[in-house]
């Protein structure tokens, strides 16, 4: 299934779960609408590259889209998205046809992996601009970690 039209995407809210997320972790309402916005983008883009490794093979120097360190904060919410098992089920449905599953990676992975991991993360990011600008991609990976560092914590990461 093609990606939906990601400006309709973006105009998803779920109120309980921006209020959750501000109250569990302490960042405020507006950092909380706003990580899920972004994790909203997150979840678009990763059915975008699903679909298409799933239709033409991995194509280009990366496959799967993979959840980084950097991206904890946007991880975090997408746990707590998921946690709203009807609401993330439906939204799934209604936008993707099918519910997306979370496919963690370790730490121990992405250590072992270094110089593939390393060369991973570099296209990931050009994708990222690719798709959704270089704005998007110094959001997620300097402007998060340092505004959110204890998301970045390696135990919290999965």
């Amino acid at each position: 299934m093609k990606p939906p039209d990601l400006n309709g995407f973006l105009k998803y809210r779920q109120p309980l779960l921006t209020e959750r997320f501000h109250l569990q972790y302490g960042v405020s309402r507006s950092d909380a609408e706003e990580i899920f916005c972004e994790t909203l983008k997150m979840l678009w883009l990763i059915e975008k590259r699903s679909s298409e490794v799933n239709l033409q093979g991995v194509k280009g120097s990366f496959g799967m889209f993979q959840v980084y360190r950097q991206l904890a904060v946007l991880d975090e919410m997408w746990h707590t998205f998921i946690l709203f098992t009807r609401d993330y089920t439906d939204f799934c449905q209604n936008h993707f046809g099918a519910y997306l599953h979370h496919h963690p990676i370790s730490d121990e992975f992405q250590e072992n992996a270094s110089g593939v991991f390393q060369k991973n993360l570099e296209a990931q990011c050009r994708y990222i601009i690719e798709h959704l600008g270089a704005e998007t991609a110094v959001k997620w990976f300097k402007e998060f970690p340092a505004r959110f560092p204890s998301f970045t914590d390696a135990s919290r990461v999965s």
